[in-house]
């Protein structure tokens, strides 16, 4: 058997050669998408949407040719020098970010964390980082807060908290989430009343389902820009399922922004 030199800067015999739908630059991380014949068809992976930040990444050996898509030859973990990191320390974790980038934290619109390597040396002109997505399984959801420290604090809920936002419509319908993915408990509801002029009717109520969480928040006589906070919550109601749906309803013609603040329970 053929003896190979240790890699230092990069593996060569573990690359992979893909074909990527958009223009690359060296460094930046992929995700598979398809096959364009041969190939692995990939894009840049973006933690904001889990369809491009689930499953096997890729880093970029070097940039696309041209301004188009084509072939490029990606690796699963490489290190790259004279890079900007004199915002970090050494050891420090980065993770993906948006449009195959990295970030020194997780993104807070991210739909997954997931850290793709760390910080080897710290400086302004001469940084170095060590990418490294071999591994599928270093991917959490960004909700379960599973990439902060550990709350010290013995009187703290112990979890990020998390907040929804349902437009009040003039509907007898009401307006309705998707399924929850995860537990909640719920702590504070209330409303911010819009439009262009005092609200004359019109009073929300937040459900889980069928359950009453909180209201009614009554909306009558309340000019745009009023916040309106349910004087309670339902002690029965507040813990939330996974899988449950929150919605709101109504009764009259005021328009406004329910806002439900929770932590995952």
């Amino acid at each position: 058997m053929k003896r190979f030199k240790p890699a230092i800067e990069f593996n060569y015999w573990a690359a992979t050669r893909v074909y990527s739908v958009k223009p690359v630059k060296a460094d930046q991380i992929l995700v598979a998408v398809g096959t364009r014949g041969l190939y692995a068809a990939c894009t840049l992976a973006d933690a904001s949407m889990p369809a491009l930040s689930n499953g096997r990444l890729l880093v970029a050996k070097h940039a696309s040719a041209g301004e188009g898509e084509g072939l490029v030859v990606c690796l699963p973990w490489k290190r790259s020098n004279k890079m900007d990191t004199s915002h970090l320390k050494e050891g420090d974790p980065i993770f993906l970010g948006a449009d195959g980038g990295w970030s020194a934290s997780p993104p807070p619109n991210g739909a997954l964390t997931r850290q793709v390597g760390r910080v080897l040396k710290a400086h302004k002109t001469e940084g170095c980082v060590e990418f490294d997505v071999t591994s599928e399984s270093d991917h959490v959801s960004a909700l379960t807060g599973a990439h902060a420290k550990p709350v010290l604090d013995s009187d703290a809920a112990g979890s990020l908290p998390v907040m929804y936002r349902l437009p009040v419509v003039p509907s007898s319908e009401g307006y309705e989430t998707q399924p929850m993915r995860f537990g909640m408990q719920i702590v504070d509801v209330w409303v911010v009343v819009e439009g262009k002029k005092k609200q004359d009717s019109g009073s929300v109520v937040v459900f889980s389902g069928a359950k009453e969480i909180a209201g009614p928040l009554l909306l009558a006589n309340q000019n745009p820009g009023s916040i309106v906070r349910a004087e309670t919550i339902s002690p029965s109601y507040s813990k939330v399922r996974e899988g449950s749906i929150l919605k709101i309803k109504n009764t009259g013609k005021a328009r406004g922004t329910v806002y439900v603040l929770a932590y995952r329970a």
